[in-house]
Formats: structure tokens, C-alpha cells, sequence
């Protein structure tokens, strides 16, 4: 039977509830910051087994290690050279025997799975001149996409030598990306949420927040179409088909930092990151309720185990 578990990553722990709001908030894991700093991101990978692996992006690198195990042993993946800025890996990808994480202070990185202190800067920001980099995944056609102050960019995991090049660009600096669902949906600090598509074709609008910057978007594979999910710090968890013309607004009673969802319902941050609300699809005017968490959670992630 499989089941939705939501992640939460605090900075110094992994923390899981199972399904619905009466599961008890269980700890995962465990993180020493002495190895690479505070947690700051949670991403999720399967192996060849389809066993489910969780990626926590630290400040200093990445800890790779497998979900469902009693007592993980984790991968630690260095970032190269000193420590820069005070962020950190603000997402991690696992992509066949590589592993990439973007970090703003230092670009795109890679790895090669298990080889943890060799890594590879793909797009390096001093070089290029990027305020900031994030959002790395896979998108549908295998390209590792990722966002770089206004622009998208794509590189080939299979390539011998790996070269990040522009795909997309928008209006202002992107915070948050989605594109593991066949479109490319892209959310700014100005308060747009757009589909953009390659070839330089005008972007489609799905919303606009009136300047509230857009700090998190997610998509939710549905029997019905893919939904994205966003939140803009506003006091309501917006969701859309990639057309814009199914979208509806699910009210919290405070405002959203992080959001995603499954097929059972809805999950959102609030901004001050102790509360985690949850919906069902058909909850529109209030959450079902909610959890106090005990820590600030930095990142969310649902999966399906």
C-alpha cells in the first residue's frame, strides 16, 4: 500500500508525518552540524531498486542517504574550497552516478556518486556573474534545469564535459522552479508565476501577487493533469493546471512560505516556519488543520512510499 509522507528538514533534523494530521511527528535523522553546517533543503531520489533516497542540502554540501533505513549511514558531499556566504544548498539532485546541488555562493556542483569529496563547479557564479543560483532538478526530457538570477538553464548529465546553457529568461530574478512535469513553470521575486518554454516564445501567465515575491512552487502529478502549487506569501496556497484555466486559492489563516502536495491533499509552511498546515483537494476556504512543529522547518518535500 503505498502512503504520502510529508518531510520537513529543520536545520539540524529530518522530520516526517505519515499521512494525515493524527500521525505523530516522527525524527528521522539526525545531522551533526560540525560536518557541513545547518540543513537548509530536502529533496527526494529513488535508486535502481525504486528505493526511495533523501537529499539534504546543508551549508556546506549535501547528505545523501537512503529514506526508510532504521539507521542511515549518510553520504557526505563537500562543496569545493572555503565556505561562502551565509545560505546553503538550496536544492540537491541525484541524476544516474551524479550528484548536483545548487548553492548561490557557488553556482552548480556535481559529484559523482560516492566520489563525495571530488566535486565539479558546472556553473560557477564568479565566472558568470549570478547574484544567485537554485532550484536544480530533472526535467521531462533529462536535463538537469536550474535558475540563475532571471535566466533557466539546461545542462546533459551524459555529456563527457558538462556545459550549462540559457533556455529561458524572465522578468525578474527567479526564486522558485518547477520542471520534473513536462512544463516549465517559474516563480519571481516580483510576484509572477509563468510558464516559460524554450525557443524564446512569450512565457504564460498563471498568476500575479501584486509584488509578493514567490518563494515556493511544486507540482502534484493528479489523475486528471499535473498542479502547481505556490505560495507568495499571501494568506492562501494558490493551485493551477499549467493552462491557468483550473486555478483556485486554498485559505490559510496566516501566510505560506513552503508548499507541496500529493494525491491526498495539500501541504504549506507558514512564515514562521514552526506551523505546518494541511489540506484536502477540497478544502478551499480553511486547512483541515494543522501541526506545531518543534524547530523551524527550512524545506518540505512529499513523497510516495
Amino acid at each position: 500500500m503505498v502512503t504520502e509522507k510529508l518531510l520537513l528538514a529543520t536545520r539540524s533534523t529530518l522530520l516526517a508525518l505519515d499521512g494525515g494530521l493524527d500521525a505523530p511527528l516522527v525524527e528521522c535523522a539526525r545531522f551533526d552540524p560540525a560536518l557541513l553546517g545547518e540543513i537548509r533543503s530536502v529533496r527526494v531520489a529513488f535508486d535502481a531498486a525504486d528505493r526511495p533516497l533523501v537529499l539534504l542540502g546543508a551549508q556546506r554540501g549535501v547528505f545523501l542517504q537512503p529514506l526508510l533505513a532504521a539507521e542511515p549511514e549518510p553520504e557526505v558531499y563537500r562543496l569545493p574550497g572555503a565556505p561562502r556566504g551565509r545560505g546553503g544548498v538550496n536544492a540537491a539532485l541525484l541524476v544516474g552516478d551524479r550528484v548536483y546541488a545548487t548553492h548561490s555562493a557557488h553556482g552548480l556542483v556535481a559529484w559523482r556518486r560516492g566520489a563525495t569529496d571530488e566535486a565539479m563547479t558546472v556553473f560557477d557564479v564568479t565566472v558568470e556573474h549570478a547574484d544567485t543560483v537554485r532550484a536544480v532538478q530533472e526535467d521531462a526530457d533529462g536535463r538537469v534545469v536550474f535558475a540563475a538570477g532571471a535566466r533557466v538553464l539546461a545542462c546533459d548529465p551524459t555529456a563527457t564535459r558538462e556545459r550549462a546553457s540559457p533556455i529561458a529568461s524572465v522578468a525578474a530574478e527567479v526564486l522558485a522552479l518547477e520542471a520534473r512535469f513536462g512544463e516549465l513553470v517559474v516563480g519571481s521575486r516580483d510576484g509572477s508565476l509563468v510558464v516559460v518554454r524554450d525557443g524564446g516564445r512569450e512565457p504564460l501567465a498563471l498568476a500575479s501577487f501584486a509584488g509578493h515575491a514567490v518563494h515556493s512552487v511544486r507540482g502534484v502529478p493528479l489523475p486528471g493533469g499535473t498542479y502547481y502549487l505556490a505560495a507568495a506569501r499571501f494568506e492562501g496556497l494558490h493551485a493551477t493546471n499549467a493552462s491557468g484555466a483550473q486555478a483556485t486559492t486554498y485559505r490559510a489563516p496566516r501566510t505560506l512560505r513552503w508548499v507541496d502536495g500529493g494525491v491526498a491533499g495539500l501541504w504549506a509552511v507558514d512564515d514562521t516556519r514552526r506551523r505546518v498546515y494541511r489540506w484536502a483537494w477540497s478544502d478551499r476556504a480553511a486547512p483541515r488543520g494543522h501541526v506545531e512543529l518543534p524547530a523551524s522547518a527550512e524545506d518540505i518535500c512529499v513523497v510516495a512510499v
